[in-house]
């Protein structure tokens, strides 16, 4: 404990250490009760140690036995996948989003598409497309290891005109993967997947963010997809102008009646496609 006069004075030093450093201010809130505002907010996917020294002593004189120590996390790396958009039945475009930035070369080495069956993945390669669309388009850039800034608009468009055209990696291109991290992407597979197949889309484990310390320790399952199956005709179908189905007709090709359908009144004959 402490007088009471001595709270709500902000101290210049206390015997608490913060690892990774923090910029902190203390103040005893109350008799028994010390407080650390911080100045900056805390980083996601980071563990934080507070250690107190033996030295800390009560109003009494007495002081710790010894030094105690603390650890705490915020919150793990997350990741979630949309797939709207493919550019044919077994190449899908996934828009992938993260909880915070993630360097281009880790999406290129951690992410897979999986075949939901037999486990087979395959590997996936940047790009951009004007069909997808994100709220906020912000890539970060590492100008010296550890050190990332937020890039200008005018080379985001750049980088953007550079993933559109897949040259990402390509070493004839000033675009290191290493060196360029955003909270999405937009990935595609690297060969065709099968048609008429279940894949699950990973995020493997290991996934540090840029701006964070803990790696991720599972696989994180972004989404999950069937791909379109082979393309054949399924048959005929007769609906209302509502949308309802009045008869279906399916099977082999020949002639069939379909009694009340007229294409000139309430119904009209379609073909349906699978």
């Amino acid at each position: 404990m402490i007088p009471f006069d001595c709270t709500d004075v902000d101290l210049d030093e206390v015997q608490v250490q913060l690892k990774p450093r923090l910029q902190c201010t203390w103040r005893w809130s109350s008799s028994s009760q010390l407080t650390c505002t911080l100045s900056n907010y805390l980083k996601y996917a980071t563990t934080y140690s507070v250690e107190i020294d033996s030295s800390f002593e009560a109003i009494d004189g007495t002081q710790l036995s010894e030094v105690v120590s603390y650890t705490f996390s915020i919150a793990s790396l997350g990741a979630t996948a949309d797939i709207d958009y493919w550019d044919d039945p077994t190449e899908p475009i996934a828009k992938l989003s993260f909880s915070q930035p993630v360097a281009l070369s880790t999406v290129l080495e951690k992410v897979r598409f999986r075949d939901s069956s037999t486990n087979d993945r395959v590997s996936v390669k940047p790009r951009s497309t004007q069909k997808v669309r994100f709220r906020d388009k912000v890539f970060f850039q590492q100008k010296q290891v550890g050190h990332w800034i937020r890039i200008s608009k005018a080379d985001t468009e750049q980088l953007i005109s550079v993933l559109r055209t897949q040259g990402a990696g390509d070493t004839s291109r000033d675009v290191d993967p290493r060196t360029i991290a955003s909270r999405h992407w937009v990935v595609e597979p690297t060969e065709s997947l099968l048609l008429g197949t279940s894949y699950d889309l990973d995020v493997l484990p290991g996934v540090t963010s840029v701006f964070g310390t803990e790696p991720t320790r599972q696989v994180l399952h972004a989404s999950w997809f069937t791909t379109f199956s082979s393309f054949e005709l399924v048959g005929l179908e007769c609906t209302y102008t509502t949308g309802a189905t009045h008869q279906q007709i399916l099977g082999e090709p020949g002639h069939v009646e379909l009694t009340g359908c007229d294409p000139d009144g309430e119904q009209r004959c379609c073909l349906q496609l699978h």
